[in-house]
């Protein structure tokens, strides 16, 4: 496999370059993992070997200058139209992520050039230009801007332009407030232009960050979360989400979803999740999220209310030292529907910091299938996984699941078998 040759030409020996001039030269590390994967169900079956390189290449002709990559390449082994996933991985090697770095030029400063992913506001892949300056410690910017990547909608997006910048103030060690924007030209549909202003405080153990995001001149969301850590081995974290504005069609990643969905109307989330830990061997978890539709707005297959009701139990060295068991149960509510839930067991043992083994199985009464983009009722699935570790760096792993419904091309199984190196 291609990723392979490279990273067995580019991996120093060991031993090798021990000199004073270590800091000068060229290292590179990251992590390669090779990927084999086999499906099938009644019908049909499918083959494929993934390879995934992360790396970072550094003091590349200058302390200066680093390259950093997340690469794929896929190989199609049965040469067939795959049934169980949207995206053809004989032909579909992509490149996530591929950019020089720079750093102190000029000073104070950082210069990404190439394919890059900026985590702001929507989270964009882009081809281009972005520039990074710290002024002071409080006080830190930044602008960017390129052509837009999709992996998803090539036709529809390959003439799209993004541009943006980011100011963030840091007035004291626990506050932080920040303002972003975000254009997205997508000829010759038009162009959407975001705004977004967030603030993030810190008080003992108690996290808050909260958000306020305006599309078009018109405000689009608002968002606070908290997560408290308490006396006694107490987890509280709580989000509250409102859509302000009705979406409807964008030029961001996932807008294709628009002519099937139809708008994305106003609704109220809320979310809160405790956990207790009981020493290191014990801990219960709970958990509720809701959501209401704004006054005026009708619900559609995407966008209903409901109540979700989840909880969780996990035990650790206690019946032996490496055992665990744990379980989980959810439970969804909508409107005019009987409702849905799942429930789930597992049992895992770590033998020796070498095995982790683990067996599991769940029942879904209704299931969304991404891979198939169907729905399924009725779902049982066992699992079970192999973990085995070499050395620190290097370890195998597999996994096996068979799931059976009441649908004609049941049952459905798949294999994954991942090597893992990190150098």
């Amino acid at each position: 496999m291609i990723f392979l040759f490279l990273a067995s030409a580019l991996i120093p020996v060991p031993g090798a370059g021990q000199d004073s001039d270590e800091q000068s030269k060229l290292h590179f590390s990251g992590r390669l993992s090779t990927r084999y994967r086999a499906q099938w169900n009644r019908d049909d079956r499918d083959h494929d070997i993934l390879q995934y390189l992360n790396f970072d290449l550094d003091n590349l002709f200058t302390p200066k200058v680093s390259l950093h990559g997340f690469l794929r390449a896929g190989e199609d082994v049965d040469d067939r139209d795959p049934i169980f996933d949207w995206t053809n991985y004989d032909v579909q090697d992509r490149v996530y992520v591929l950019y020089l770095e720079a750093k102190e030029v000029p000073a104070h400063s950082t210069v990404h050039i190439g394919r890059q992913y900026y985590e702001g506001l929507e989270g964009v892949q882009f081809d281009g230009l972005r520039f990074m300056r710290n002024e002071a410690k409080w006080l830190s910017w930044e602008v960017f801007g390129g052509r837009y990547v999709t992996l998803y909608d090539r036709d529809l997006r390959q003439n799209t332009k993004v541009s943006g910048a980011q100011v963030t103030s840091r007035p004291f060690r626990t506050t932080s407030l920040s303002g972003e924007y975000l254009r997205l030209m997508d000829f010759p549909r038009g162009d959407d232009d975001y705004v977004n202003v967030a603030y993030r405080q810190t008080i003992g153990k108690l996290n808050l960050f909260t958000q306020y995001s305006v599309l078009n001149g018109q405000p689009k969301d608002l968002s606070a979360r908290a997560f408290w850590l308490l006396e006694g081995g107490w987890v509280v974290s709580a989000k509250y989400f409102r859509l302000l504005h009705a979406l409807e069609e964008l030029s961001n990643e996932f807008d294709p979803y628009y002519p099937i969905f139809g708008p994305y109307m106003r609704f109220d989330q809320y979310n809160l999740d405790v956990t207790k830990y009981f020493g290191e061997h014990f801990s219960v978890s709970a958990g509720y999220s809701g959501r209401r539709l704004s006054d005026g707005s009708d619900e559609s297959v995407a966008n209903r209310e409901f109540d979700r009701y989840c909880g969780s139990l996990s035990v650790r060295d206690v019946l032996a030292r490496g055992l665990g068991f744990s379980t989980m149960f959810e439970r969804w509510l909508a409107t005019d529907d009987e409702g849905t839930y799942s429930v789930g067991g597992e049992v895992s043992y770590t033998l020796k910091k070498k095995w982790d083994v683990s067996l599991g199985t769940y029942y879904s009464k209704y299931k969304y299938d991404v891979d198939l983009v169907t729905e399924r009722i009725d779902v049982r699935t066992w699992y079970a996984r192999l973990k085995y570790t070499f050395k620190p760096n290097l370890h195998f792993s597999l996994r096996g699941e068979r799931e059976d419904d009441n649908s004609p091309e049941s049952p459905y199984g798949k294999i994954e078998l991942r090597v893992t190196y990190e150098f």
